[in-house]
């Protein structure tokens, strides 16, 4: 998990998001997608588009298509996530600067693509 994003994630879990200023460029925008809720379990970054998750993997060797349950996005995008490739399927936007602890129940391991800045 890349520096900035950590520290997100261990302020998110002290719960003072409402304290934590991101400092990082415009030009360094991230985005860190969890295989488990409150960014748990392995992670990955990521800074453009992705059409099909299917083509990454986790560290560990998990192939990321219909795994993320929580995510941060340490960007100045909006990025919206797709329930199937090609960014298709139901739609999940999610504002700049935002984390999301847990995707909610529907959406739970269900992406498989998102849009960077769309």
């Amino acid at each position: 998990m890349g520096t900035r994003l950590r520290r997100a994630a261990v302020a998110i879990a002290l719960g003072v998001v409402g304290a934590f200023v991101f400092a990082a460029p415009a030009n360094a925008d991230e985005l860190g997608v969890f295989q488990d809720a409150n960014y748990g379990g392995e992670d990955l970054l990521f800074t453009s588009s992705v059409p099909w998750y299917g083509y990454y993997a986790y560290p560990g060797g998990r192939n990321l298509n219909d795994t993320v349950s929580s995510l941060i996005n340490a960007s100045s995008c909006h990025i919206t996530f797709y329930t199937d490739v090609n960014y298709s399927g139901v739609s999940y936007p999610v504002n700049p600067w935002t984390d999301v602890p847990w995707v909610g129940s529907y959406f739970n391991d269900k992406f498989s693509s998102h849009r960077w800045c769309y």
